[in-house]
């Protein structure tokens, strides 16, 4: 109390003196070496009070002043957040150094210290902050879970930002470095400010300023900050005058921009779109490519814009309707996406739009006139014009069989060869064994090219499964098959592939229209098959597309993308797809067995290369017949193999992947297996995994999430992998990374996790028991019994305590043997703790048992 009066005396002191007053120099040497004792108190208040006292004699002009480093020691390890928020607030920055100390406090624990934090920035001025710095600062302020911060950062931090560029948004925009990645966030920034502004009097009139005769921007004024200023107003209007529909567009509701003079009439507008393309289309061809980007993002603007209109103005909308065709056929791909939505947006037809895009996508693939048709009507119309149909077919026909034929004789070949190789191996003669090895491969390869030939050959018209066209057969050659798309350059194939990709992720395109199996055949399996860093995972993305709204497709192609994952350039899109397949029919219809059941062991591990090999090779039958693929199954154990192995994949992104795909699985309860559960606890905290941000929040939020929403499963393999996670930190080699972790810290985590069940931390107990009992090493022993401590057995029954009481007098037994006497002591105390509950439950079983007398 003394200490807590005397802060507070000197500093209500000081803050009386005024801007002009002095001190002799020994007082405020004595001053300073008081007070900053004061600052390292064990009661916060008087630390706070030491701060006020303290903070007006900080020196700005010092660059080492003592008291500023105090303070700035105090900000950053201070336990109490009041004492944080007070010497936030009372600190004098000087450097760029000091100012990232205050932007960390926006990621503080506490929502007044971050408020604070706010309040300080806000009085700096823009120019201070770095790009990366401003756009940190938005993001975690507008997008903070706490309302209180949130207003802070609306009404105080934006308001200020926007003083002092004079009220200008169009310089505020400038300063925020405006572009693709950040649209969401500072959309968020322009409607807050507009919420705090009149719209008739303030935003309209800006707009207007810059506006012709005929309500549109002109071209010279036409910039990136200016579009998406014009587009956020036309937005933000229209949910003013519909309630407020919280910062998005709803096309259902009816508004026409037109009516306070935002956007002029559609048919209007639509020129002004043409115009502008045209014109800066040939401006940017010969200039660089920053000129492009920013056509690109004027472009999104003006076409988002466009969902504004009222679409009863029938020429409008035809008009509209033919702009977007012709934008897809030129513009950057990057801006393909809303130009798609758009026109479904304008189509009530469906399939009439469908169609369209598919002529579209024809027109830009064979600028000549020539036509994607249906598979059915392909096939009538070479019959009825085509006399040599049938002597073809049957042509087509006996190629099949001699291929077939083939194949048999090379399987037979495969297993003679594998007979005897089995023979070396057992006679131990493995320098024989390892040729024969060789010449199986070979014949492997000879049976995988045969099968892809045979595959390109098959006519399937009821399936749709594929479509050969008999102009493509060359009568030279009976084995070669001219690609469709060979004599494409990518631009034009790139252009093709995302478009029918971009229509395929809209929620309205359910299921496979005949052209969309067309354009799958003639487009999207060519194009899977060129080896191209661009085409390829967007292919491989649209192949799995197709798949999940087709199941007999998904079935047909679900080795192939395992395949694909060898691909570095498919690898990603084509895991996507796999873990979607998973997600979407289950494992059950793959025909996957032991799902579940996957085991890591000395004895069966093998490559991953080895093991796409497996999965994508025809599994054949004792007498050497080929199975059914949709009856061919699958081990369990080497299709998790090959996603596990992936995990330490030198690309961060498809480790990223198999991680999201992995913990879905796990959540949704398609995977229960405890070795892909102690894999994940084993890559959350290996060391590499604090350089990438995503996977690190990725686990942060699966395994809390994962024991307490995904019960009883996730319990159950929490409580199986606990212990085997252990073992693999006790024994991880010196060189290798998992040697740094922590154990102490792991075994914390795991055990605060999994608070949520009644029973968990009872089994928890006796597992950690027995595994000490069981080890040898002194701190791997120190390490569970530190686990022990960690544990909440409350809910343990007397037969439960009973046991544990005993497990831990053999543990003391064993410590003692080994003249371990500090790790005996920390047993003898937990015994004490297990015995005390033993007391606790008998006397409350006797309160519930006594009959109470009358």
């Amino acid at each position: 109390m003394i200490r807590k009066r005397l802060c507070q005396f000197l500093a209500k002191f000081l803050l009386k003196l005024s801007v002009d007053a002095y001190l002799d120099c020994k007082i405020c040497d004595i001053i300073i070496e008081i007070m900053t004792e004061r600052i390292k108190d064990k009661v916060p208040i008087i630390r706070i009070q030491a701060v006020l006292a303290i903070f007006r004699l900080q020196d700005k002009n010092n660059k080492n002043c003592p008291i500023q480093k105090t303070l700035i020691n105090c900000i950053e390890t201070d336990t109490c957040a009041e004492v944080r928020k007070v010497a936030l607030s009372k600190v004098s920055l000087m450097q760029k150094c000091d100012i990232k100390i205050i932007i960390d406090r926006i990621d503080d624990l506490s929502e007044k210290v971050r408020m604070e934090a706010f309040q300080v920035l806000s009085k700096m001025h823009l120019k201070q902050f770095t790009i990366e710095q401003r756009k940190r600062l938005l993001s975690n302020g507008l997008y903070d879970n706490n309302e209180g911060v949130k207003n802070t950062v609306k009404t105080v931090l934006l308001k200020a930002w926007l003083k002092r560029m004079d009220g200008d948004f169009l310089k505020l925009l400038e300063s925020l470095d405006l572009n693709v990645d950040c649209i969401e966030l500072i959309t968020k920034v322009l409607m807050s400010l507009f919420d705090q502004c009149s719209l008739s009097e303030n935003i309209s009139e800006i707009l207007k300023s810059f506006m012709d005769k005929l309500n549109v921007i002109s071209y010279d004024k036409l910039t990136c900050e200016s579009a998406f200023f014009w587009r956020c107003c036309v937005f933000h209007s229209s949910k003013m005058v519909n309630e407020r529909n919280n910062y998005q567009w709803d096309p259902k509701l009816s508004y026409d921009a037109t009516q306070i003079g935002l956007l002029p009439d559609l048919s209007v507008f639509c020129e002004y779109i043409k115009t502008y393309y045209n014109f800066h289309s040939d401006v940017c061809s010969s200039e660089n490519p920053w000129k492009k980007r920013e056509q690109e993002f004027i472009l999104i603007q003006l076409i988002e814009l466009c969902k504004v209109f009222d679409y009863s103005d029938e020429v409008g909308r035809k008009e509209l309707k033919m702009l977007c065709l012709q934008l897809l056929r030129y513009i950057e791909v990057e801006t393909i996406r809303p130009i798609i939505e758009l026109y479904f947006m304008l189509q009530t037809n469906l399939n009439e739009s469908i169609s369209k895009i598919t002529e579209l996508i024809n027109d830009i693939l064979y600028p000549n006139n020539q036509v994607i048709r249906n598979v059915e009507e392909e096939y009538k119309e070479v019959n009825e014009n085509n006399t040599d149909t049938g002597m073809r077919r049957e042509e087509i026909s006996i190629k099949e069989q001699n291929i077939k034929y083939k194949i048999a004789q090379l399987e037979v070949q495969l297993d003679e060869m594998k007979e005897v190789q089995e023979e070396a191996v057992l006679q131990e003669n493995y320098a024989t064994a390892e040729k024969l090895k060789n010449d199986i491969l070979c014949i492997r390869k000879k049976i995988d090219v045969l099968k892809n030939d045979l595959f390109n050959r098959i006519i399937s018209i009821s399936d749709r499964v594929s479509e050969i066209d008999q102009k493509y057969f060359d009568e030279n050659d009976e084995d070669e098959i001219i690609d469709p798309l060979q004599n494409l350059n990518v631009d034009t194939v790139t252009r093709c592939i995302v478009i029918l990709r971009e229509m395929l992720h809209l929620s309205c395109v359910k299921y496979l229209t005949p052209e969309l199996r067309t354009l799958f055949q003639v487009l999207v399996l060519p194009a899977v098959k060129i080896n191209n860093h661009i085409i390829a995972p967007v292919a491989t993305e649209v192949l799995g597309s197709f798949c999940l709204r087709d199941k007999s497709l998904a079935r047909e192609f679900f080795t192939m993308f395992f395949a694909l994952c060898g691909n570095s350039d498919n690898c990603v899109s084509a895991l996507r797809v796999i873990f979607d397949f998973l997600l979407c029919f289950g494992p059950n219809m793959f025909s996957i067995t032991n799902f579940n059941d996957y085991e890591i062991t000395s004895k069966n591990i093998i490559n991953t290369n080895d093991a796409i090999k497996n999965i994508s090779n025809n599994k054949k039958n004792k007498e050497g017949e080929e199975i059914d693929e949709n009856n061919e199954m699958i081990s369990g154990y080497t299709f998790i193999t090959v996603l596990v192995d992936l995990l330490d994949d030198e690309f961060i992104e498809v480790r990223l992947t198999v991680i999201h795909g992995l913990c879905k699985l796990m959540a949704t309860g398609k995977l229960k297996s405890v070795k892909v559960l102690t894999r994940l606890i084993l890559v959350w905290f290996h060391p590499c995994s604090r350089e990438s941000v995503e996977i690190r929040d990725c686990l942060n939020f699966f395994f809390p999430f994962f024991a307490k929403h995904c019960r009883p499963w996730s319990l159950q393999l929490f409580e199986n992998a606990i212990i085997p996670t252990m073992l693999t930190l006790f024994n991880a080699p010196i060189h290798n990374p998992l040697y740094e972790v922590d154990q102490k810290c792991v075994i914390k985590v795991l055990c605060d996790i999994n608070h949520y069940g009644d029973t968990i931390h009872c089994n928890l107990a006796v597992l950690f028991c027995n595994s000490i009992i069981d080890l040898s090493e002194s701190h791997h022993q120190a390490v569970l019994l530190k686990g022990l401590c960690y544990l909440d057995l409350s809910s343990a029954d007397i037969s439960l305590i009973t046991t544990l009481s005993n497990l831990l007098k053999k543990i003391i037994r064993k410590f003692k043997i080994k003249k371990c006497k500090k790790l005996a002591n920390d047993a003898e105390k937990l015994k004490k703790k297990v015995i005390s509950l033993t007391t606790m439950k008998s006397s409350t079983t006797f309160r519930n048992h006594t009959v109470p007398i009358n």
